[in-house]
């Protein structure tokens, strides 16, 4: 199976431990360029995390580029891990497949940070969803999804790091009926 990665420091990072662990070949990696640490909890920036297992990675790309980029590349999957940007459907139409690993448990909590509104809403669990991307942001049929408990007194950086480690089980079962 050939993916290609858009995702961004923290839950990429785990995405990129799945799809290795699972045998998958990262084409490339679509990121942004980060110029501070990771702001959550302690995780090496994806870019560099990517580069040192051999991943070509785009940082900031336009949508143009972007395409020239995965016409250069026979896809299975896209696989979209918390990225910053909405893909839009001429890159969602480069693959077979497009799946979203989104950091709620979907449909509560769409949008871009779900773990703060899963705390502030006052939720006893959350979870990871993977679905179908869509051209409308975390609409798209759900193919898998695991809960986790929210603990008391949770803070955002450490559902955050929690998620993230999910979304290693959840991205494990969705491939194994892709393979």
């Amino acid at each position: 199976m050939r993916v290609v990665l858009f995702a961004l420091t923290g839950f990429g990072n785990k995405a990129i431990d799945s799809l290795k662990a699972e045998g998958v070949k990262i084409l490339c990696l679509f990121t942004r360029k980060e110029s501070a640490e990771f702001p959550y909890y302690k995780e090496v920036n994806i870019s560099k995390y990517a580069r040192s297992m051999g991943i070509p990675v785009y940082e900031d790309c336009n949508w143009i580029k972007t395409e020239k980029i995965l016409n250069s590349f026979k896809i299975d999957l896209i696989l979209v891990s918390t990225f910053n940007r909405i893909l839009p459907n001429n890159i969602i139409n480069k693959a077979p497949a497009v799946i979203n690993i989104h950091p709620s448990y979907l449909p509560k909590h769409p949008g871009k940070n779900p773990w703060k509104a899963s705390i502030e809403s006052g939720e006893k669990h959350t979870g990871v969803t993977a679905h179908m991307l869509t051209d409308k942001v975390d609409c798209g049929c759900i193919l898998y999804q695991k809960k986790i408990m929210i603990k008391e007194k949770c803070k955002e950086a450490e559902l955050r790091k929690e998620t993230a480690e999910l979304s290693k089980e959840v991205i494990h079962e969705i491939l194994k009926g892709g393979k």
